[in-house]
């Protein structure tokens, strides 16, 4: 389904884009909350470091990652249906 954004109420097309991001984020940040608590108690100092450490690498990763699979797919996947059609 395709939404026209352009048309209706600007602050409902806002909160319809703001509120799952909010609520990803509210979990994002429990996940690594509980991972914080969960390392820093059983494993040890340096093992927290290293996991509060790895979010500048692991975030750019998963963005390229991201980006990269949406290349592929308007390239060559969408480009093989187009040529079907």
């Amino acid at each position: 389904m395709i939404k026209d954004l352009t048309k209706g109420s600007p602050i409902k097309a806002i909160l319809g884009f703001a509120v799952p991001m909010l609520f990803g984020n509210l979990f994002q940040q429990m996940y690594n909350m509980a991972d914080s608590i969960i390392v820093g108690k059983y494993v040890g100092v340096k093992a927290l470091a290293a996991v509060g450490g790895t979010g500048a690498i692991n975030f750019p990763c998963a963005w390229l990652h991201y980006r990269c699979q949406q290349w592929l797919y308007d390239t060559c996947v969408s480009g093989l249906w187009r040529k079907r059609l």
